[in-house]
């Protein structure tokens, strides 16, 4: 289900258990400590964050939630990015996988669609996932309705609308903070 919580009109009303990583790495209301996750309401239409791995970033993140993200797997994307990730099909392999079809793709969103080098991200040996909750969906930022990204195999999932961490995030997240819970 991709639903927070029945009574989380604001996801910050949310029982933190709506968002886990089924794992070591958890998420905590602020108490006295410096290390938090911040999660900022706005009553706009975009979610996002800043990526990157929380601890190098002083273990702070603010993550914006617009009108349209009072939905749990959208709060776990952007969730996934506080944690250090990007986005599936930024990485460098990604050619190998799936075809991006510019032109299909407004000139203003193109920047969503950049690879990053293998100096910046790594895939800690693990397959490509076309499954992951971090992966849009084929037609993402079209600008003519056409898809934007064509899978070279048929996955087993629906890309880009999925409700939780795939088995690949949770290895992933894993793999990043040492857990051993989750592996």
């Amino acid at each position: 289900m991709d639903h927070l919580h029945h009574h989380c009109i604001n996801p910050l009303d949310c029982p933190l258990d709506d968002v886990k990583f089924d794992n070591d790495v958890r998420f905590a209301r602020r108490r006295n400590g410096l290390s938090d996750l911040r999660l900022r309401w706005r009553n706009a239409e975009i979610c996002y964050i800043i990526s990157g791995d929380f601890r190098r970033q002083g273990g702070r993140q603010i993550l914006n939630l617009g009108s349209t993200c009072i939905k749990r797997s959208t709060v776990l994307h952007e969730s996934m990015h506080a944690a250090g990730f990007v986005h599936q099909q930024s990485n460098p392999n990604r050619d190998d996988y799936i075809d991006v079809k510019e032109e299909n793709i407004g000139s203003n969103h193109l920047y969503n669609f950049d690879k990053f080098s293998p100096d910046d991200v790594t895939d800690y040996g693990l397959p490509y996932d076309v499954c992951s909750i971090t992966h849009y969906d084929e037609c993402a930022f079209s600008k003519n309705g056409q898809k934007t990204i064509v899978p070279k195999t048929e996955p087993n999932c629906t890309m880009g609308d999925i409700y939780d961490l795939s088995p690949t995030d949770k290895l992933k997240v894993n793999l990043m903070y040492n857990c051993t819970q989750g592996k």
